[in-house]
């Protein structure tokens, strides 16, 4: 936000003045207005959101453009071909710990609006089985354990080493991807250390909120199965979205 300072003074003696009408003591009832603007670095951004659909109502493409002050990413979605393509682009490569501190926030921002309450997050500094923590503000007594895990490898591989993202793909890759980071997260953790954790797939470009309904009906099992508590879809900028239930709320 701008700093805004104004100030005001009698045009004729110099004497600072209220917004007062009433004449100066010297007589004169001209004003002297001055305005200082100190402006700070404001990255200017364009964020976009469409949907097309038929005359009956259906959805037939989607799309999303968002960024922040490292990434700008897109994704257009044609439902009648079943396909995706995804774009962006990254001023400087992100560190692991601070890519995972926005997904935690993000979700925590999320957990925030869906209860009606404020939560916070860290990361475990400690490094152990959990990547980070989630709680309500009011509450730090109820701090729930998070893992996190790229949906995309390729797609994180990509603009990370690169700083560019530019792929075309079909639902099924999308499935395939998110499937594999599951099984990989199942595998690695015994149930006692999974079964108390939320497991977050975070995803580097956006999920347009049409498109969840399939993501949930062909990954449902997959999540209810992997031995996590719940387990959630972080896109960039837009809604995290739960996939072992009905809707996010479940």
């Amino acid at each position: 936000m701008d700093d805004v300072t104004q100030t005001i003074a009698c045009a004729d003696c110099g004497t600072p003045q209220s917004d007062d009408p009433r004449p100066c003591s010297c007589g004169s009832t001209r004003r002297a207005i001055r305005i200082e603007i100190q402006e700070e670095a404001i990255k200017a951004r364009d964020e976009l959101r469409g949907t097309v659909r038929e005359q009956g109502g259906d959805v037939v493409q989607d799309f999303s453009q968002r960024g922040d002050d490292k990434r700008d990413s897109s994704v257009s979605v044609d439902f009648r071909a079943g396909t995706m393509t995804v774009a962006g682009a990254q001023g400087q490569r992100a560190h692991k710990d601070d890519e995972q501190r926005q997904v935690l926030e993000a979700f925590a921002a999320a957990q925030g609006r869906r209860l009606g309450r404020e939560f916070r997050c860290e990361l475990d500094g400690e490094d152990r089985e959990a990547d980070g923590w989630v709680w309500p503000a009011d509450e730090p007594d109820r701090r729930q354990a998070l893992q996190l895990r790229n949906l995309d490898d390729a797609a994180i591989a990509a603009i990370q080493s690169t700083g560019r993202l530019n792929a075309d793909f079909g639902f099924a890759d999308l499935v395939a991807a998110a499937r594999k980071a599951l099984a990989s997260k199942a595998t690695q953790y015994p149930a006692a250390v999974k079964e108390p954790m939320i497991l977050i797939l975070h995803v580097p470009y956006p999920l347009v909120d049409t498109l969840v309904p399939q993501m949930r009906s062909a990954l449902r099992d997959d999540a209810a199965g992997c031995g996590y508590r719940e387990v959630w879809v972080v896109p960039f900028r837009e809604p995290p979205f739960r996939l072992d239930g009905d809707s996010e709320n479940a």
